[in-house]
């Protein structure tokens, strides 16, 4: 505790970054793919459900 409090009293030196250009440059921008359909299952077919995270999303 005492070395937080003794912390809060040092002065901070803040200290400008000595060649700060524009060093970067933007290339290629392009948005993102919009997501496709939400498909819906049924609670009691669970069936379906393992099908479709097996081929479709390949989680399984």
């Amino acid at each position: 505790m005492r070395g937080i409090m003794m912390a809060r009293k040092k002065p901070l030196n803040v200290i400008e970054p000595a060649g700060a250009g524009t060093r970067a440059t933007n290339v290629k921008f392009e948005k993102p793919a919009p997501k496709g359909e939400v498909k819906l299952v049924d609670a009691d077919n669970v069936d379906e459900l393992i099908n479709l995270l097996h081929n479709e999303a390949n989680v399984i």
